[in-house]
């Protein structure tokens, strides 16, 4: 079978030459992350693709997929590339020809900043509509409408759901989770969310949430659940409202990080702290209980003040501090999706600038990780540090090693083996970024972040190239990590700016896809306890690499907080210790997607990880949103060392959602919030 992708760009389109990558949802199969370049177009002599107002056609040979009803496209490999998308048009060989409008930016500058989206089956029009962020025709393609015919049976409920879904093969963003036959919805109001809701409710079918797929775990939908996708909810100007004090912000659970980093630099208001990437949605990361980035702070679950959500029962209802009580949204405020479907959230912010001065210093594993005192030192001397660290840089490959393999076209004649025989990780570098208030300084110019999103742009999409490569040769794995450390002191050492762009300090992260597991550490006041988990990571480096293995080949990365009161935020750990200044370290290791050995890697990072109990005997706690497959005995391990938040948690979910149907749960989140001890108790019993 083959399919012929035509692809429609817009009168306004900036881009040339841009790499789009497309997968193709069918009732029978799917084509999952297909790369239109010049290879598959059928141009005759074509000289550049995707130009404004042109059309361009590629040619897919694969298995029937039967009828196509979602296309996935990604613009995300050419950030840079201001790409607007009318339409793709997909063609079967049997002629059947299958329309999906888009009408909008795929670009991190305009519009909403998505360089992903999902299209779905519905008539193209014949102008562009260039002003627009959403589908004004929205509601002919899935628009779940009140119908008059009322439904009060199961059989009624899911014919209709299956009326309106569109059954998608769903993949995350790393490419770690493919789940087969998953109902996929996208509203485009909390009407449609709502009446979504209540005909699972009816229908018995479980109903999951996703934002931008950053997650590595698995919190999306089970196979032949329902997955809302809030990406078309809008309007557009309802999706970040910032108060006339500037002291709170309403966003959508599908705004961006971007979204609201450019309000904020417009409207002078700041969140302390934020996440790191800013392709990924508040309602994400929220309901997960990512941390983000800022000495001392809480985590975003911590700054929530209200939130309407959709309940069980397809209801709208807010919850708030003030009339719901501060003990009550320290659960619901990092739910999983458990509790509800949160549609808008209410975050405090503080209502001024922040410049900020960012400084970058590369000094040895010696002095730094492998010595509390001194890494105690680095840290408490800042007011916000990260901490990187790419293994065998200090290899030592001379340029001349360089040249040679360059002008032989052969990087197998680098030295490596040689320059690895005595290789210490104490010797390597480590990036420390830190940043400090700066009031009264002169930010750089918007040109400084042109040039540097470009060069950033260049070292993702080589990393993008390089991964399929390294993954099958990691013995080159020294030499990438060499080159990538030497390329990260070639930044600017000393930064002033203000704090969003501080804290979202590298773009174009969407761009190459990895594998993450991270834990939180509520740090010793020797800081003996984080030098023991990095040791944990760079010994483990070392074994592995005199059995010529190579599991790791981004970074580890360390980030420190404060502590969280959140119930289910990993920074909740931080509250188990007396002290109230309390720091919390945030460690996590990266490699590319298909490492080998990366498996059996982190699980004994994560078994190491288990045992370092600190001086006050607090374990660390797992990130929701991270790989956690590679736990040992992860739901025993969480209940024994967060029993008392999870039981909170529990408390205050049964006290508004009926747990005999758990409408929000799938199957690894039912696992994991079944208590242990319930479980032995009925065997007990049973006996």
């Amino acid at each position: 079978m083959s399919y012929i992708v035509q692809v429609v760009t817009g009168h306004q389109s900036q881009a040339e030459d841009t790499e789009v990558f497309i997968s193709l949802n069918g009732t029978k199969g799917a084509i999952l992350h297909f790369r239109l370049n010049e290879k598959h177009s059928l141009k005759q002599h074509h000289k550049h693709l995707f130009q404004a107002g042109h059309e361009d056609a590629f040619r897919i040979d694969h298995d029937l997929i039967g009828q196509i009803n979602v296309v996935h496209v990604d613009n995300r490999p050419n950030t840079d590339q201001d790409w607007f998308l009318e339409s793709i048009t997909v063609e079967d060989s049997s002629g059947t020809s299958y329309q999906f409008p888009c009408h909008n930016w795929l670009s991190a500058n305009n519009g909403d900043g998505r360089e992903a989206r999902s299209l779905l089956r519905g008539p193209l029009r014949g102008h562009p509509l260039s002003e627009s962020v959403f589908h004004q025709q929205q509601p002919q393609l899935h628009m779940y409408k009140r119908e008059e015919e009322s439904v009060h049976d199961a059989a009624s409920a899911e014919a209709r759901l299956k009326s309106w879904g569109t059954p998608i093969t769903f993949q995350n963003w790393s490419g770690n989770i493919t789940v087969p036959s998953v109902w996929a919805f996208y509203p485009t109001t909390v009407e449609d969310i709502q009446e979504i809701v209540r005909m699972a409710a009816l229908a018995g079918k479980k109903v999951r949430t996703c934002g931008a797929t950053h997650s590595w775990s698995m919190l999306y939908a089970d196979e032949d659940q329902v997955l809302i996708d809030p990406q078309y909810l809008g309007p557009a100007s309802e999706q970040v409202v910032l108060s006339a004090d500037k002291k709170q912000v309403t966003v959508m659970a599908n705004a961006t990080i971007l979204q609201v980093k450019r309000m904020q630099l417009d409207e002078k208001f700041n969140f302390m702290f934020n996440v790191l990437v800013d392709s990924v949605t508040y309602g994400g990361i929220v309901n997960t209980g990512c941390h983000g980035v800022g000495g001392g702070c809480p985590a975003l679950c911590d700054l929530v003040e209200e939130l309407q959500v959709v309940d069980d029962k397809g209801d709208l209802v807010t919850y708030s501090k003030e009339n719901d009580g501060v003990e009550f949204m320290k659960a619901v405020s990092t739910n999983l999706g458990l509790f509800v479907f949160v549609y808008k959230m209410t975050l405090n912010v503080q209502p001024s600038e922040y410049i900020v001065e960012s400084t970058n210093e590369f000094k040895s594993i010696r002095s730094t990780l492998n010595n509390a005192d001194n890494l105690k030192a680095l840290v408490e001397s800042h007011w916000s540090t990260e901490i990187f660290w790419t293994p065998y840089n200090s290899i030592g490959l001379s340029s001349d090693d360089m040249e040679k393999a360059k002008t032989e076209k052969d990087f197998g004649t680098l030295p490596i083996k040689e320059k690895m025989a005595n290789w210490d990780p104490l010797n390597d570098d480590c990036w420390l970024k830190f940043v400090d208030f700066k009031p009264g300084g002169h930010p750089e110019e918007q040109s400084y972040y042109f040039w540097k999103s470009l060069r950033e742009l260049f070292q993702h999409n080589a990393m993008n190239w390089i991964a399929p490569k390294l993954v099958e040769n990691p013995h080159y794995t020294p030499a990438y990590c060499w080159l990538s450390n030497f390329l990260l002191k070639k930044q600017q050492s000393k930064i002033v700016q203000q704090l969003p762009h501080a804290i979202h300090f590298l773009k174009h992260i969407s761009v190459a896809p990895v594998y993450d597991m991270e834990f939180a550490f509520v740090v010793d006041d020797d800081y003996e306890n984080v030098s023991t988990a990095c040791k944990v990571v760079y010994n483990k480096i070392k074994e592995y690499k005199d059995r010529n293995k190579y599991p790791m080949n981004i970074c580890l990365g360390m980030r420190f907080m404060g502590a969280s009161d959140s119930l289910l935020c990993p920074a909740v750990v931080g509250k188990q210790s007396p002290n109230e200044k309390v720091k919390t370290l945030y460690i996590e290791i990266l490699t590319m997607p298909g490492t080998p050995d990366w498996k059996e890697f982190c699980e004994e990072i994560a078994m190491e990880w288990c045992k370092i109990g600190g001086k006050k005997g607090v374990k660390p706690l797992i990130h929701w949103a991270k790989e956690v497959e590679p736990v040992p005995n992860l739901r025993e391990y969480m209940w024994e060392n967060n029993r008392e938040n999870m039981e909170k948690f529990l408390g205050h979910l049964s006290g508004k959602v009926d747990m005999t149907k758990k409408l929000f749960f799938n199957d690894f989140l039912t696992h994991m919030f079944t208590d242990p001890r319930q479980l032995t108790d009925h065997v007990h019993s049973s006996s």
